[in-house]
């Protein structure tokens, strides 16, 4: 009678690749199950709490209802000059949003260079950045009127430093090594830039567009709730004039989808491109 002697496969307990992404897939879909289900049973609670409140009269005129907030904002999705209003505050937040960053890249691009204008403005930045940006809003209004130019630069403004020292902490970050290679290698400034800075910094630029995107927003409802005739500040501003606490509460979630809709591109943006990294 003969022995076997040769190698016997090893069984792996927990099964082949395919069974194991079926098994990662199937905790993915409980997890998703589970968090959607908490979040759905927190917002039963909080719009539940708020309808008992809205049951006392001293309350509601305080709080509103779900009830009211739901008319209101049905009356304004009926309503054309509503979504006028939020177009006009889209653009306002888009053109400062789009100045702000311009203003910021070209800022890094023009002091990282250069050492002696970098420490020389080093402080000016930080004490600017330090004003409270809210403050802004009436110099704007009043150098400027109601124009959409000083709702513009308010955002700008608003969200310039966020963007700076986003972008400027990205370029400090990339290693000098990897420069230094790419020049050995004759690669011209442009390619450095292409290759070096810009798959460098692109984390960085895209974590602080999407802390921004929120700023621009809420900074173009604040410029027109201080001075405007149209806008969702402006509707905003008009529903506290009437005390009607329903209709500033649908101009905030209306405020608040908007914020998380351009959010939600931005993270389509951050999973496409933080891939194209330098490591």
């Amino acid at each position: 009678m003969s022995t076997d002697l040769s190698p016997r496969p090893v069984t792996d307990p927990s099964g082949g690749p395919a069974d194991r992404s079926a098994d990662r897939r199937r905790a993915r879909r409980r997890t998703t199950v589970a968090v959607v289900s908490t979040q759905l049973t927190l917002l039963a609670v909080l719009l539940g709490g708020w309808a008992l409140l809205a049951r006392d009269d001293v309350w509601i005129n305080l709080v509103g209802s779900p009830a009211g907030v739901v008319d209101q904002l049905a009356e304004w999705f009926a309503d054309s000059a509503f979504w006028l209003d939020v177009g006009l505050t889209g653009l306002e937040a888009a053109l400062g949003y789009g100045l702000g960053v311009l203003i910021a890249v070209i800022l890094v691009a023009v002091i990282v260079p250069l050492p002696f204008l970098d420490r020389f403005l080093a402080p000016f930045i930080a004490m600017a950045n330090a004003l409270p940006k809210i403050v802004l809003a009436p110099l704007f209004i009043l150098w400027l009127g109601f124009s959409i130019t000083s709702k513009v630069l308010f955002v700008a403004a608003g969200i310039f430093f966020l963007i700076f020292y986003g972008v400027y902490s990205g370029v400090r970050s990339i290693d000098h090594v990897l420069l230094d290679n790419a020049r050995v290698l004759g690669a011209t400034r442009g390619r450095i830039v292409l290759d070096v800075y810009l798959p460098s910094i692109v984390g960085w630029l895209i974590s602080s567009l999407r802390l921004s995107s929120a700023w621009a927003l809420t900074a173009a409802v604040v410029s027109e709730y201080l001075g405007s005739n149209s806008g969702i500040g402006y509707r905003i501003a008009l529903a506290q004039q009437t005390l009607d606490p329903s209709a500033v509460i649908a101009g905030i979630v209306t405020v608040a989808v908007l914020a998380v809709l351009v959010d939600q591109l931005l993270v389509l943006v951050e999973r496409r491109y933080t891939q194209w990294r330098v490591f």
